[in-house]
């Protein structure tokens, strides 16, 4: 077995060393996210979460993030689709948003959020958010040319002091709940499986509102053999109506992987 320094942070691969633990947030300094919400069947989304958690409320939520001035990466840009259900760690009671999948389209931020916190990250295409003049903004993602999730909010207007003001306090410190699996070689079942949390923070800058629209098409499995079927499970779910309206945010985030810890 390999000696590790126990001041350091390793990813693999390992031999080549480790960094110092920075201790500190990771900032993005300009994020825009499209994010909708709407309820869906709520057996099957309890049916998602892993033991130790339950349904805080019958509510999904897709955001589509455009992140710049990522200064980990050098301030590289990348684009995020990341969907999300309400949740609740019972043995702490804490409340926040347990995530089932995240598509990203760069590998470098896919690696250690997966390995290090927990997040379900894969590949995937994340078109950047794109406006027209009839107040409608739009995006999709896509993996080998077939797109499997197209978001819209239409009627897009500058949101009013009580709408903004319900965003800053949803956002402003947001428990985000992953959990960090790592298969078993060659054999069945878990190497590593453990709940995670991975508190986000955002510092609101502007707010727009809208109608929302969600639309998943599930790609025939020999056009998308590894994530069919994560697509057509999504796609499955029933869109019982949206809770809330489409909300279009500008903001610093702080990723606080500096409190990021296993959930025990």
């Amino acid at each position: 077995m390999p000696n590790f320094d126990d001041t350091l942070a390793y990813m693999m691969p390992h031999h080549f060393g480790g960094q110092p633990l920075s201790g500190e947030p990771t900032i993005y300094d300009d994020t825009t996210a499209l994010t909708i919400f709407y309820e869906s069947d709520e057996e099957r989304l309890a049916s998602f979460l892993p033991g130790g958690f339950s349904l805080r409320q019958n509510e999904v939520m897709v955001s589509m993030m455009e992140n710049r001035g990522v200064r980990w990466m050098g301030s590289e840009p990348y684009n995020i689709v990341a969907v999300n259900i309400a949740a609740r760690w019972e043995a702490e009671g804490i409340d926040g948003w347990y995530c089932l999948v995240v598509w990203e389209n760069r590998a470098t931020p896919i690696l250690p959020g997966r390995e290090q916190t927990g997040i379900p990250k894969i590949f995937g295409e994340v078109e950047a958010l794109r406006r027209f003049p009839d107040a409608t903004v739009r995006t999709w993602s896509h993996y080998g040319g077939h797109t499997h999730c197209e978001i819209l909010a239409s009627d897009v207007c500058v949101a009013t002091p009580e709408q903004r003001a319900n965003v800053e306090a949803e956002f402003k410190s947001m428990n985000w709940f992953g959990f960090r699996f790592i298969p078993a070689t060659n054999a069945a079942g878990a190497a590593l499986a453990q709940p995670t949390l991975f508190p986000q923070e955002f510092k609101v800058r502007h707010v727009e509102t809208g109608t929302p629209s969600l639309q998943w098409s599930a790609p025939a499995m020999h056009k998308n053999p590894t994530q069919a079927h994560i697509v057509a499970s999504l796609r499955s779910l029933p869109i019982a109506g949206y809770t809330r309206p489409a909300v279009i945010m500008q903001a610093r985030a702080d990723l606080r992987g500096d409190l990021a810890r296993v959930l025990a």
